[in-house]
C-alpha cells in the first residue's frame, strides 16, 4: 500500500515539472475522445435520418398479386384469383392499423399461345 501512494507521489511530481507536456498530452487526449464521439454521433444521426426517410417513401406497404406469380406467365386464367371492390372495403374494415388500399391493374407479357394481353392485379395495402 505505501508503494502504491510512492507511486502516485512520482507521477504528480513529473506532472508538475514538465506542465506543457502534461497539458498537450491531455489535449491530444480530449480532441481525440470528442471526435470520436462526434463521428459516432454524426454517423448514428445520419443512419436514423435515411432510415425514416425510407420508411416514409415506401416502409409498411404489402403488395398482393393475382393473375400469375410474379415470374409465372404459364398460369391460366382459371387458376387466376381477382381482387374486387369487396375485398378491398373488407380489409380495411376487419384490419387494424391499415389505412387505405389501392388497386393497381398492369398488363402482363402477352403469352405465345394466346392472342389476348393478361392483366394482374396489385393491391397495395398500408
Amino acid at each position: 500500500m505505501a508503494q502504491l501512494f510512492e507511486y502516485i507521489k512520482m507521477a504528480l511530481m513529473n506532472i508538475r515539472s514538465n506542465k506543457g507536456r502534461s497539458i498537450l498530452t491531455m489535449l491530444g487526449i480530449i480532441i481525440g475522445i470528442s471526435s470520436v464521439i462526434m463521428v459516432i454521433s454524426i454517423g448514428n444521426g445520419l443512419s436514423s435520418q435515411v432510415s425514416d426517410e425510407l420508411n416514409n417513401l415506401a416502409g409498411g406497404q404489402l403488395y398482393f398479386y393475382s393473375g400469375g406469380s410474379m415470374g409465372d406467365t404459364q398460369a391460366s386464367n382459371e387458376e387466376a384469383v381477382e381482387f374486387t371492390t369487396e375485398d378491398f372495403d373488407l380489409i380495411e374494415e376487419k384490419i387494424d392499423h391499415v389505412k387505405g388500399s389501392v388497386r393497381i391493374t398492369r398488363p402482363m407479357e402477352r403469352r405465345r399461345d394466346q392472342k389476348e394481353r393478361l392483366m394482374r392485379t396489385c393491391m397495395a395495402v398500408r
